[in-house]
């Protein structure tokens, strides 16, 4: 009796702290991209100061891969060498 009282106040608990969990997650997730975005205009602009242009855009399919329409494998992120030689796309 005792053992399903206390599992019934659990669930209970579970059930009041799962939306705040659940929003700090997304919020986590949220600030993650941010800084991901930060960091990429920085390799650009680091980009940019060393050759004095910007990166073509084929360049750019491994690390987004929604960039890049025609390549088969735009679904997953594969590795630099595989991209850069067969995916010619530029927009």
């Amino acid at each position: 009796m005792t053992l399903m009282l206390f599992v019934a106040l659990m669930a209970m608990a579970l059930v009041a702290v799962l939306p705040e969990l659940t929003f700090q997650m997304k919020r986590d997730r949220e600030e993650e991209m941010v800084h991901r975005g930060v960091q990429y205009s920085r390799a650009v602009r680091a980009y940019y100061r060393k050759l004095g242009g910007y990166p073509p855009q084929h360049r750019f399919c491994w690390i987004v891969p929604t960039i890049c329409t025609s390549c088969a494998n735009a679904t997953k992120i594969p590795s630099p060498e595989k991209t850069s030689s067969s995916c010619t796309s530029r927009m």
